[in-house]
Order: structure tokens, then C-alpha cells, then sequence
């Protein structure tokens, strides 16, 4: 009996030894990507000399990062110093709700032929995509097929009027070809410019959804490639024979395309979707700061995160300032 009692106690210091010479893994730091969405901003309602920059934060896979309103987190150089260990400088990084936002959203909903018979997964998804909407966000609704896309509701942030729309979309007797790069183009123009300031943040992107590829006119592809630039466009992509996926990669903007592989899938697709939108809504933030410069000068300033994997030009934002008046 001793001897087996010895027996699992050597095992266990054999284990335990084995455990011991294992490295130990550290924690991988974040990666950021930082973006000057607004260009640097003098107010005078609180002080002559304030700086006002607002800055978008997104991940490695281009999603928006909430949360990070520590001014620890970073270093701000003004000219030399960083402001962030200046107790007169005062800095201060608000988020979500200390700026009015409102989120614009057109939803673009390929009703050809292809899809017949499975219009009732498509509103499922619209619809789903609907109810999860965050209070701020406007959204007009369009189908197409081989005609001219249609216009079904305008920019709203009803939902039950919405919901009523999607609900009364046809089911049969849809169109016989695909005017895809057409509805994208319309759906981009639709859009209300996008503005960050520190009244107002305005930020508006594209949902497209489709299961196939341009048919009616392909001659615009180039036109639509260069319109989805001007904007943020998620494509929710339904797996078929006819689907074009290398294009639809090209109309999505970075880590926005989403394919489902059957109709059952696109209700997570779309949730998907507005879970990102809903994180770019809250992935701006308000840095401001009472600068110590004094002159009609100009002088730059420069953000990073102090702990921060990315260090590719997206890796901080920087900027200038003038501090006439100060």
C-alpha cells in the first residue's frame, strides 16, 4: 500500500515539475488604431485656451473600442511635454453622450428573383437588425432588383414603422436581375455627411445585402468601388452560386464583410452588423486640455497609448494648434 502511496506522490511532484519548467505566456498587449477625426478646435465658452481633438479608437480587425476614457491610458506631447502629467493642463477624455451623436443607416436589400422563397429569413434578419438599433440611429430603408432601387421608408428612428416595412417587402414575383452597383451608389448618396465636432458627431453607413452579383449594369463597377470609399459599408453576403464575393470584398469597407452560409444564418449576420455599428458609435472620444502655450504660434500635438501593439502610422494621431489668443 506504501508503495503505491509513494508511487502517485511522485507522480504528482513529476506533474507539478513539468508544469513548472511550462513558460508562462504574458498577456498580449492591445492593438489600437487611432484616428484625428476632427480637426483641433478653440473654444472660449469655458477657456481662451483650451484644445479641444476628437479621436476615433478601432481594433486590429477595424471595430470600434468603447471604454477607454482614462487619461492614464495615454501620452499627449505638446510640443515637448506630456500634457497628460501637467495637473494644470488638466486633461480630460469624455465619451458616448458628452457629445450629441446621431448614426444614419441605409439598408439595402437585394429582392431578385434569386431569393425567392426566402424573403421571410431576409425580413427576419431586417428586422432583428431593427430591434437592436440604438436610439440615435436614423434608418431608411431600400430594395432592389433589376430596376431602379426603391425607396421603402425614409431615415427614421421608428421602429415599429420600420418593422411595418420591412414586414410589407413582396415575396413574389421579384425582379429578374441584380442592379446592384446602382443601389449601392443611390444608397451612398442617400447618406447625410459625416461631421465630428464638439456640437455634434454625425456618422452614417451602408448595410447591403445579396446573394448574387451585378447584372443590369456592370459597367459601373469602378463608379461603385470608388462611392463605397466615400462611405462605411457593411455587405451581409448570402453564400449561392452566382455570389461575387472578390467585389462585394471591394465594396465593404475593412473587416465589414460578413457572409452567411445559408438563410438561417442572416439573423446573426445582421445582429453582427449592428453590434458593430453600435461599437463605432461609441469609439469616439473628446480629449480637451488647457494649453500652457502662450503667443501667436502654432504648436503640434501628438496622442498614443502608452501600452500598444500597432506601430504602423495608425498607431496615434496628431495634429496642430494655434495659440493666438491664449
Amino acid at each position: 500500500m506504501k508503495k503505491y502511496v509513494f508511487a502517485a506522490f511522485l507522480g504528482l511532484l513529476l506533474v507539478s515539475s513539468c508544469k513548472k519548467d511550462e513558460p508562462v505566456s504574458e498577456p498580449q498587449q492591445p492593438f489600437y488604431r487611432l484616428y484625428n477625426v476632427g480637426k483641433f478646435q478653440l473654444t472660449t465658452d469655458v477657456s481662451k485656451d483650451q484644445v479641444n481633438m476628437l479621436f476615433q479608437v478601432l481594433d486590429e480587425n477595424h471595430r470600434g473600442v468603447q471604454g477607454l476614457n482614462s487619461v492614464g491610458l495615454y501620452e499627449l506631447l505638446d510640443y515637448q511635454d506630456d500634457m497628460t502629467q501637467s495637473v494644470e493642463a488638466n486633461v480630460r477624455i469624455d465619451t458616448f453622450g458628452a457629445i450629441p451623436v446621431t448614426v444614419n443607416t441605409v439598408m439595402l436589400l437585394d429582392l431578385s428573383k434569386s431569393v425567392e422563397g426566402l424573403v421571410p429569413q431576409i425580413k427576419q434578419a431586417a428586422i432583428t437588425f431593427i430591434k437592436s438599433s440604438i436610439a440615435q440611429q436614423k434608418i431608411a430603408i431600400y430594395t432592389f432588383d433589376g430596376d431602379a432601387p426603391k425607396l421603402r421608408i425614409d431615415f427614421t428612428t421608428n421602429k415599429a414603422q420600420l418593422e411595418s416595412a420591412i414586414s410589407s417587402l413582396p415575396e413574389t414575383a421579384l425582379g429578374t436581375s441584380t442592379n446592384l452597383y446602382e443601389a449601392l451608389i443611390t444608397a451612398v448618396d442617400k447618406l447625410p455627411a459625416e461631421k465630428y465636432a464638439t456640437d455634434e458627431i454625425i456618422q452614417s453607413n451602408v448595410l447591403l445585402f445579396t446573394d448574387g452579383k451585378e447584372e443590369a449594369s456592370p459597367q459601373n463597377k469602378s463608379t461603385a468601388i470608388n462611392k463605397a470609399l466615400q462611405a462605411t459599408v457593411f455587405v451581409a453576403a448570402l453564400q449561392s452560386q452566382s455570389l461575387d464575393e472578390p467585389t462585394l470584398q471591394q465594396l465593404a469597407s475593412p473587416g465589414n464583410y460578413f457572409k452567411a452560409g445559408s438563410a438561417g444564418d442572416l439573423e446573426a449576420r445582421f445582429a453582427d452588423i449592428q453590434r458593430d455599428i453600435y461599437l463605432l458609435s461609441r469609439s469616439v472620444y473628446w480629449l480637451y486640455y488647457q494649453s500652457p502655450r502662450k503667443g501667436n504660434n502654432d504648436w503640434d500635438i501628438f496622442l498614443r497609448f502608452k501600452d500598444n501593439r500597432n506601430t504602423g502610422d495608425d498607431s496615434y494621431a496628431d495634429g496642430k494648434y494655434s495659440s493666438d489668443g491664449f
